[in-house]
């Protein structure tokens, strides 16, 4: 990754770009001084941090790193719940190998759990949440399908969760934990979305999560692409049919390559906000 390279192409479609970069000197400071500690995996977190910042304008005292933590373990539990009423159940039909891989995703998760509560005090740590899957999707622990489109909203979701907010933990111990998280939380989601003869990656915002039923008093359904759309701010948090990438826009237009391939390459990151009341959709 050429980072002289990658500025030097956003100040020619933005000339005020090197000047928007230029308070974030001591940033920089930072990721040369303590060289070997950023990893790749970190790199390009590190870069959407900057690059969000930079043009986004955001105000606000940064929310502190046990907040984020609270956050991740509230969002953890909900994926192990989910997992273990899921495998509890004797009601869907799972063949032995997607109860072994099922298995492994929970027990991973369970891991999560264990390894944020022993990281955060716990007077910092979030109520303990009763979810009724159920309420929503009825069928959710007893149809096959269901159950593992519900997954992979939740994985799907998970995996931008982990990045709208990891760039918040620069500077600390946390961040590698945080990181390590995150790439389990992808590879659930890749093997969750094999199992249901998707692509390993996600396409655009393109869904074949069914469309979520709201109940009464709600009534109504909410598409099912929900989960890949924008964020607030949606220039921070755009949706997975993004083609833009620091700044940088129509990089597909003229070379005969689908747009789709583009925006299949990156992961988009997600706020807290979105997060929260995405995956609430799936237990109302």
């Amino acid at each position: 990754m050429n980072l002289f390279q990658i500025f030097d192409s956003i100040s020619k479609v933005d000339d005020a770009a090197l000047d928007r970069f230029d308070t974030r000197r001591a940033v920089f400071g930072h990721m040369f001084s303590t060289g070997k500690k950023i990893t790749a995996a970190a790199a390009p977190v590190f870069l959407a941090s900057l690059f969000n910042k930079a043009y986004a304008g955001e105000t606000g005292v940064r929310e502190t790193v046990n907040q984020v933590l609270a956050y991740a373990l509230r969002l953890e539990r909900l994926e192990y719940q989910f997992y273990k009423q899921g495998l509890e159940s004797t009601s869907i039909a799972l063949s032995g190998d997607d109860r072994a891989g099922l298995q492994e995703i929970r027990d991973n998760e369970a891991s999560h759990v264990a390894l944020l509560e022993s990281v955060l005090p716990a007077a910092q740590q979030p109520a303990l949440d009763n979810h009724r899957f159920n309420k929503v999707y009825t069928e959710v622990f007893n149809d096959r399908a269901t159950f593992l489109a519900v997954a992979q909203a939740l994985e799907d979701t998970g995996v931008r969760a982990y990045k709208g907010r990891a760039a918040e933990l620069l500077g600390t111990d946390t961040l590698t934990v945080a990181l390590n998280i995150h790439s389990v939380e992808a590879r659930h989601a890749s093997h969750i979305r094999r199992l249901r003869g998707e692509k390993a990656w996600i396409e655009e915002a393109n869904s074949t999560i069914p469309n979520v039923p709201l109940p009464a008093p709600a009534m109504g359904t909410v598409a099912g692409n929900a989960f890949y759309q924008a964020g607030s701010p949606a220039a921070d948090y755009p949706s997975e049919a993004n083609t833009a990438q620091g700044g940088l826009t129509g990089l597909y237009a003229g070379n005969g390559i689908p747009a789709s391939r583009y925006s299949e390459a990156f992961d988009e990151p997600l706020d807290k906000n979105t997060v929260l009341d995405t995956v609430s959709l799936l237990f109302l």
